[in-house]
């Protein structure tokens, strides 16, 4: 949406016409994984994991998407196994390919960034658990893998 002074105008307009709406303002999404979640092996989980990675879709650019996963640390090893499994089950490719699931970033401005993140992460002590690296599946094209860094709190 841009900044909050514009959410607070798009809010205020649906609002007058009765409009759902979700705005994303900056934020870094976080999405939380509490112990409760992994209490049984069940569909549940599995659809917790699925929402983990949400941030490959559309190659990242959904606003909404989360960019950061917050993990209780008694669940961590386990949710993050299966976490970690899914990202690379994700199928990265041509997007005129019906099979991809990922396909490249919009841009070589983008696709630095996006590297650049990765190596202010590993710099700051991140340890990436997958992905972190470029995928040349067509060559000249800007893809990344699905990337998981895992981290302190305190880090960028």
């Amino acid at each position: 949406t841009g900044s909050t002074n514009t959410g607070a105008r798009i809010l205020h307009a649906a609002a007058d016409s009765m409009i759902p709406t979700t705005v994303e303002l900056g934020g870094k999404s976080p999405q939380l994984f509490f112990p409760s979640i992994c209490d049984a092996d069940d569909a549940l989980f599995d659809k917790a994991v699925d929402g983990e990675v949400l941030f490959a879709l559309n190659q990242g650019e959904v606003c909404t998407c989360n960019a950061r996963l917050l993990v209780h640390e008694d669940v961590y090893e386990k949710s993050m196994e299966r976490v970690v499994k899914r990202a690379e089950a994700i199928n990265v490719g041509d997007p005129l390919d019906p099979s991809t699931m990922m396909g490249a970033q919009v841009s070589q401005a983008q696709h630095e960034r996006i590297i650049n993140y990765i190596n202010i992460g590993t710099a700051e002590g991140a340890k990436v658990l997958t992905g972190g690296a470029v995928n040349d599946v067509v060559a000249g094209d800007f893809y990344i893998k699905p990337t998981i860094p895992s981290g302190a709190n305190d880090m960028r």
